[in-house]
């Protein structure tokens, strides 16, 4: 029988919306998938996205590392890895190399035919690359890992798409943003968990923490 691949499914995912990506640099102008995504808003959207797009916000690592205590070191190390080297790799990203990167509301002249959600802050620089996006595609597949079951991988993709998709309703990143903010997460996570598997960890990480001895 085959063996299942968790991040299969990511990965055959995440290279068809990078070709499009690429693609969409020659045949359509920066700011147009903004509009398209934007353009298709209603009362449930705003709310969906609204929240959704907390999928992608760094807080949620910190319960997820806690509870992993309780079953294997490793994996608790393993998701303290991923997120602090996927944000330092952001920080360099959007605060230094890219630093002031207009986003879509200071990109288009008018804003007139842009829909905002009430109770969302647009912010208006620093948009490459989409941070909370890496950030939801590192904790799904972080999660997709842990889990292990086929079924599970695709539910886990979904909502990182989700996350991706609702960073550009609220007008908060442009497509690439979103697409290179997904590669990251990705590969940091990829690369945390092979580095895992193939070295010779000490025996103390294969334990968990217990609250007795009985």
């Amino acid at each position: 029988m085959k063996k299942h691949n968790p991040s299969q499914l990511f990965y055959k995912v995440y290279i068809i919306l990078f070709s499009i990506g690429i693609l969409s640099l020659f045949f359509i102008e920066k700011g147009d998938m903004v509009i398209l995504i934007n353009g298709f808003n209603n009362p449930f959207s705003d709310l969906f996205f609204k929240y959704v797009t907390y999928i992608g916000d760094g807080i949620l690592f910190v319960p997820l590392i806690l509870g992993l205590v309780f079953i294997r070191y490793s994996f608790a190390i393993m998701g303290t890895i991923i997120a602090v080297s996927h944000g330092l790799l952001l920080s360099l990203l959007k605060k230094i190399i890219f630093k002031g990167e207009p986003r879509p509301t200071a990109y288009f002249e008018d804003t007139s035919m842009l829909h905002f959600v009430e109770g969302v802050k647009v912010h208006t620089s620093n948009s490459f690359p989409s941070g909370h996006t890496a950030t939801a595609f590192a904790f799904c597949l972080f999660l997709t890992f842990l889990v292990n079951r086929k079924s599970w991988s695709s539910i886990f993709l979904v909502l990182a798409l989700l996350a991706g998709y609702s960073r550009i309703y609220l007008l908060q990143h442009f497509y690439m943003d979103v697409v290179v903010g997904g590669f990251i997460g990705t590969l940091v996570t990829i690369i945390t968990w092979k580095l895992f598997e193939i070295k010779n960890i000490p025996d103390w990480m294969n334990k968990k923490l217990k609250l007795n001895n009985s």
